[in-house]
């Protein structure tokens, strides 16, 4: 029997990097949204005596193995659970890849998700979060879904109230999401916003960015509680897209013609996508 489940995708409506923690990686506070596009999965699985995973994509080049999150995914719960079925996987991407749209992150959340489910092995919320952590950073938001407060390292989830979403959990506003064919390595632009909050000449602004930004938090909350989209649009920010934009001349030149054409765009994660509303 084949089963089918689909992962959607997310934008970024706000991007505060904090600073780090005392592992050295970054704290964010992110309010996060997903998005109609969805990648389609595809699964059978048979008893085996032996664990045996297969995953087919639709895209040319795109790993198969373990460095592809599904697959990650699957060897991680089948080793925890000392499963040892045969698992075939089918991953239709709609999504683009590497374009911090979190299509990768939601791919292995959805499976996550469906293990637990099929196997009946009834994780908790704590437990599914810590397992997705190490999956990814945006991999915890997708066990939630729908608009959250994202911080942490990725970890803390707070569901908050959003107008903007139907019954069925889509989101009624009309977002257009362009991604140019360029590589955006989000590891380069993390460096370079560390160095560019780390000299001194920029010590004001980083003081005043965190005053800015927890008030833009505030108001996006509230836009989207109350289905303001004015109030929406005016908030939003990213802190990467000064970065991003600085030296890949395509991520500015693609946001201005989009602003030029609705009114408002902006970059979601490190790039190299942008939308608009």
């Amino acid at each position: 029997m084949e089963h089918i489940i689909y992962a959607p995708c997310k934008v970024n409506l706000s991007l505060d990097i904090m600073g780090k923690n005392a592992e050295n990686m970054h704290i964010l506070s992110s309010i996060m949204m997903c998005i109609n596009l969805k990648d389609e999965i595809r699964i059978s699985i048979e008893k085996a005596e032996n664990p045996h995973i297969s995953l087919k994509t639709n895209i040319p080049g795109l790993p198969t193995d373990s460095r592809n999150i599904v697959v990650k995914c699957v060897e991680m719960y089948y080793k925890k659970f000392e499963i040892r079925d045969k698992i075939s996987i089918f991953l239709q991407k709609n999504i683009p890849t590497c374009a911090g749209l979190g299509g990768g992150s939601s791919d292995g959340t959805e499976m996550l998700l469906f293990l637990n489910n099929f196997y009946n092995t009834k994780m908790s919320d704590k437990e599914l979060t810590d397992f997705a952590i190490l999956l990814g950073s945006d991999c915890p938001f997708f066990l939630k879904k729908g608009a959250c407060l994202v911080e942490g390292i990725g970890e803390i989830i707070t569901p908050l109230q959003n107008a903007f979403q139907d019954e069925n959990g889509n989101t009624t506003l009309d977002i257009k999401t362009i991604t140019p064919r360029i590589k955006v390595s989000t590891k380069e632009i993390y460096e370079l916003y560390d160095k560019f909050a780390l000299d001194k000449k920029n010590a004001l602004y980083i003081e005043e960015k965190a005053k800015i930004n927890s008030e833009k938090t505030k108001n996006i909350i509230d836009a989207l509680r109350t289905k303001n989209i004015k109030l929406l649009r005016e908030n939003m920010f990213n802190d990467l897209e000064m970065i991003t934009t600085s030296i890949h001349k395509e991520v500015l030149d693609l946001k201005n013609k989009m602003k030029s054409e609705n009114g408002f765009a902006m970059m979601s994660g490190s790039g190299p996508s942008v939308f608009s509303i």
